[in-house]
């Protein structure tokens, strides 16, 4: 059972992070090589991965709490930490900035002062959750050493006559 919550978590916050990094990249690319395809395409994008993202936080979440009540250590507690802070970022993201970035949008507006500005928090979140993700992952190694290293909790057995 601990492999498979262990097993989770990772799978959780690597498609995470690596989610954020291929949207940096697809978006980069479009920009650069249509940017009326990119105009167009790039907010489906953003939409699609905060979807994704949000999903992925409640699985990352759920598994932690069942990884660290199995034991706990001082880099799963540091996990934890970067994780519940990534996913603050991402529930800010989609709630607050995209959510008004869309109604500009909606209104024909996206070339003014107020996207631009939401534009520039919208990337320091993204960049932030990755940050806080890449640090996370980079402890997971420690995490899972230190728990192969505590010993495994078994039930108590029976004599038996």
């Amino acid at each position: 059972m601990r492999s498979v919550v262990t097993i989770t978590f990772c799978a959780a916050i690597t498609l995470w992070l690596g989610g954020l990094v291929a949207l940096f990249l697809f978006v980069q690319v479009m920009f650069h090589t249509d940017r009326a395809v990119a105009l167009n395409a790039a907010p489906m994008l953003f939409d699609a991965f905060e979807k994704y993202q949000l999903v992925l936080l409640a699985v990352a979440i759920l598994s932690l709490i069942a990884w660290r009540l199995m034991a706990c250590s001082t880099a799963k507690r540091w996990i934890t930490t970067m994780l519940l802070l990534a996913g603050v970022l991402a529930v800010v993201q989609s709630a607050v900035v995209s959510s008004r970035m869309q109604t500009i949008l909606a209104s024909g507006q996206s070339g003014g002062q107020e996207f631009r500005r939401l534009h520039g928090y919208s990337m320091m979140v993204y960049l932030s959750e990755a940050g806080l993700l890449a640090a996370a992952a980079c402890l997971l190694p420690t995490a899972i050493r230190s728990e192969a290293d505590s010993p495994r909790q078994t039930l108590p057995q029976t004599a038996t006559a």
